[in-house]
């Protein structure tokens, strides 16, 4: 255990006897016949990726949830800060969400930004730039985040607020567009609840 310049405390570990380490394997019987079962990890390099997969299974991280108000403010941040060429910082996310929120840093500061960071990373949603500490949403991943902002914002909030009136929304004067399509999948959404007794 030691610090990294005065700023990061980082611990390494030696593992002396791989063997502690249980794992689902097949295993080849005296009599011949091999069948899958837990056991311990063999004492060699073919064990690396046993171990491997055991690290990483210890490292897991929880899923996102948009039902969570934190979770719909990162994901903003993120879609707000994804049109700079150089990424951002964990602590850049923290400002950001900050300013969405109007919470104090003791609240939401770099590290609760770090943890959600690695939750998007484990997904697929976003991704640390090679050789920096700064990251950015992947293509596929930006594109997914903003369909399930608006799909939660413009279409299930909306529709849910309404599910207990006999229509959704009164017309608007000059709809756009998009408002158009907007009604056009609260009114589908809201076939699909009546369909499934979620409203009346």
């Amino acid at each position: 255990m030691y610090d990294k310049f005065g700023l990061i405390l980082r611990i390494e570990t030696t593992v002396n006897d791989v063997a502690f380490f249980p794992h689902y394997r097949e295993v080849e019987q005296r009599d011949g016949t091999r069948l899958t079962k837990w056991t311990h990890l063999k004492r060699s390099l073919y064990s690396l990726p046993a171990l491997r997969a055991a690290r990483r299974a210890a490292n897991r991280v929880g899923g996102i949830d948009l039902n969570q108000a934190r979770m719909r403010h990162v994901v903003q941040a993120i879609v707000a800060l994804s049109p700079s060429p150089k990424g951002f910082a964990a602590s850049q996310l923290a400002d950001k969400v900050r300013s969405l929120t109007g919470q104090a840093q003791s609240e939401y500061g770099p590290r609760r930004a770090a943890y959600d960071l690695k939750k998007l990373r484990a997904k697929q949603l976003a991704r640390r730039i090679e050789s920096t500490h700064r990251y950015e949403a992947t293509p596929e991943g930006l594109r997914a985040l903003v369909a399930l902002w608006v799909l939660h914002d413009k279409v299930i909030k909306p529709l849910l607020a309404a599910a207990s009136q006999p229509s959704i929304q009164p017309q608007m004067e000059n709809p756009t567009s998009i408002d158009q399509r907007y009604r056009a999948l609260r009114l589908d959404m809201q076939g699909l609840f009546q369909e499934l007794g979620l409203v009346a």
